[in-house]
């Protein structure tokens, strides 16, 4: 991408096509928990998420469980109903454009709204895999999102999960007595470990991706994603079973965050000074991370957090010490 420099040769391991069939079933949440259920998902199924509601209804939450697993050539594909939920979702969100208008100004009617996506998406179909995992155009989107990391630990229990699944539920229906309400519904993906330094599964065998999205033109749906995660980071920061996302936290993180929360922060800030010598590559996120006047001594991997319990030792950015959150929004 041009981020740390020009990729001019690369060694790629490649595989046959393949197929995918995909499976999206109605569900509820309550019953998912039962026996672990959402642990044999995972184990069954080449690929598994869940969507759920945020908001209860008849004392559950609806939920949608789609699954994908390898089959061989199918004599007849469907590409017809082939298409993911995110641009299953942006069609209704085009065709519904109008009505979309009288859903902000009853705010309320978004219960009933994510509920119908969710029993509007049900259905099989079997295709090439990269087709299956075809986003779309996700510029023409008109939604936009937190994303949160749950650590499952090896995998043999999902409890973090439902504790912040739980929790988001709270939120919910704490926000709605003031009329303030999500749009979406919650996607849940599971991901294996990743060794990358700035990842936000790196160490943890198993995470479960949250990602709250919320449609563009809800109100004050920015401040209401960020008054979620103020809430979440209170109740886990003791545990360290969340990371939140870096890129998508509407800039409510500081350094300081993202130095505990990313062991091998300092092996990534090693390298980005090596490539960035002549500052190439300064952004706006390096710049709020104080990095861009960081000229002194590269930090020492035996003294990252993690490796030694000792902090990472990181120059002040200016005008001050950066905390865990920038909060620009108003107290709930």
């Amino acid at each position: 991408m041009g981020t740390m420099g020009i990729i001019y040769s690369t060694v790629i391991q490649v595989r046959d096509k393949f197929y995918l069939h995909e499976n999206r079933e109605a569900a509820k949440w309550e019953d998912l928990l039962q026996n672990n259920s959402i642990i044999s998902l995972v184990d069954k199924f080449y690929h598994a998420e869940v969507w759920v509601s945020p908001y209860e209804k008849d004392k559950t939450h609806s939920a949608l469980v789609v699954s994908r697993h390898e089959v061989p050539k199918p004599h007849h594909a469907h590409p017809q109903f082939g298409k993911s939920l995110l641009m299953l979702f942006s069609k209704t969100f085009t065709h519904t454009r109008d009505q979309l208008g009288s859903l902000f100004l009853t705010p309320s009617h978004f219960v009933k709204f994510i509920d119908n996506n969710i029993h509007g998406t049900l259905g099989e179909y079997t295709d090439l895999s990269y087709k299956v995992y075809h986003l779309g155009d996700v510029s023409g989107e008109i939604g936009f999102g937190i994303e949160i990391m749950v650590s499952l630990g090896n995998g043999e229990s999902y409890e973090n999960l439902y504790l912040v699944i739980n929790e988001i539920f709270e939120f919910a229906k704490h926000h709605k007595l003031a009329d303030r309400y999500f749009s979406l519904p919650i996607a849940i993906r599971f991901v294996k470990r990743s060794n990358a330094y700035l990842s936000m599964m790196n160490g943890w065998e198993l995470t479960a991706a949250v990602e709250v999205p919320m449609l563009v033109g809800a109100d004050a749906g920015i401040s209401h994603l960020i008054r979620l995660q103020r809430r979440l980071y209170d109740k886990f920061k003791h545990l360290k079973i969340l990371r939140f996302h870096w890129g998508l936290d509407f800039e409510a993180f500081g350094r300081n965050y993202v130095v505990n929360n990313y062991p091998n922060f300092g092996k990534w800030l090693s390298v980005y000074k090596q490539l960035n010598r002549d500052h190439h590559f300064d952004n706006s996120w390096t710049l709020r991370m104080g990095l861009d006047d960081c000229d002194g001594e590269l930090i020492n991997s035996g003294e990252l957090l993690g490796d030694s319990g000792k902090s990472v030792e990181i120059p002040e950015v200016a005008g001050g010490k950066a905390e865990d959150f920038s909060w620009t929004s108003e107290e709930d």
